[in-house]
């Protein structure tokens, strides 16, 4: 087994391989397999390339016979656990509301909401100079569109990794029913090894996931919906609840789990309330010859230019200018 890289009691890696131990859902051992050395081509490297591996030693411990030397490289095979995680996550679609707790509390910090899909957010109990900032409500309406995890933490491990007095709690509905229940843990930085510095701010943060969903059964038609249109509309409702009812199905397998994600997906919902807003700004008198003033989206007041005055027109007088008179002709001449 050393001579093909598959030595088990072997202090380095490259020379114990790889081994992959399949079991079915009771638990029962179904195969193993042992991953060797590569097998090198012996050839040396050209100007035009050649060379390199050709190929690799692999053990199947079901059969005694021996090793085999096959074609196949697998490289998609590692030992890094992250590498074998899907990429599948959750992904809310057309955001109706979005509400996020105080720090260890279950009382809400914030809540906005919004009537349809392409609307803006309004935050509840604001005050009457508050106003949104949509640089910072915006990232919210596609929030989670392309998050991913980078691992998923083991339940005996989670209490050691979050740091639990940050700890907040974050709800969102979408239009068409779906309500995500999210637990935010900020993770703690990992501990430094023996002697070294002390470890730098964890940029990760722990994160649950429950999803519920009531999905209607029959669509509810328009009024005056003519005949013709009825049976497009109807396969389409049809259509659409079937890849609802797939996406539901698929994001609760994700329930139970403790994910580990970066910091950065949820920057945006995790502001304080007071980033959130703007304090409008007071519309000033306007002067005299100006319009109206008026109040824009994001507290910002808008005065428009001054007009111009009529110009007079311009008047050019020429004083009147004295002529002398002639003189007389000498007489006789």
């Amino acid at each position: 087994a050393p001579r093909f890289g598959m030595d088990e009691s072997a202090a380095k890696a490259e020379d114990r391989g790889l081994t992959a131990t399949f079991k079915d859902a009771t638990g029962k051992e179904l195969a193993r397999v042992s991953l060797g050395k590569n097998i090198e081509s012996g050839a040396d490297a050209g100007p035009m390339g050649g060379g390199g591996a050709v190929g690799r030693y692999i053990r199947n411990h079901a059969d005694e016979s021996g090793f085999y030397a096959i074609s196949e490289m697998f490289p998609s095979v590692s030992d890094e656990a992250t590498r074998w995680l899907a990429d599948d996550f959750f992904s809310p679609e057309k955001i109706k509301s979005i509400s996020l707790s105080h720090k260890s509390k279950d009382e809400t910090a914030w809540k906005l909401t919004r009537e349809t899909e392409d609307a803006e957010f309004k935050l509840e109990g604001a005050a009457g100079d508050e106003v949104l900032d949509n640089s910072a409500t915006t990232p919210l309406k596609s929030l989670f569109s392309y998050a991913r995890f980078s691992d998923v933490i083991p339940a005996d491990k989670v209490a050691e990794r979050a740091n639990a007095e940050e700890k907040r709690s974050a709800v969102i509905e979408t239009v068409e029913g779906f309500i995500y229940q999210l637990t935010i843990t900020p993770a703690k930085a990992a501990a430094p090894a023996e002697g070294g510095a002390a470890p730098a701010t964890s940029e990760e943060v722990l994160l649950t996931v429950n999803v519920n969903a009531e999905l209607p059964k029959e669509r509810k038609k328009e009024e005056g919906e003519k005949e013709e249109d009825t049976k497009s509309k109807d396969a389409a409702f049809a259509e659409r609840i079937k890849t609802l009812g797939e996406k539901l199905a698929k994001e609760k397998a994700l329930e139970g789990r403790t994910f580990l994600v970066s910091k950065t997906t949820v920057d945006a919902l995790l502001k304080e309330r007071d980033q959130l807003i703007t304090k409008a700004q007071p519309a000033p008198a306007a002067a005299a010859g100006q319009g109206s003033v008026q109040q824009l989206p994001g507290g910002i007041v808008a005065t428009p230019p001054a007009q111009s005055a009529a110009s007079k027109p311009i008047e050019a007088v020429t004083p009147p200018i004295a002529v002398p008179p002639l003189e007389e002709e000498k007489s006789g001449e």
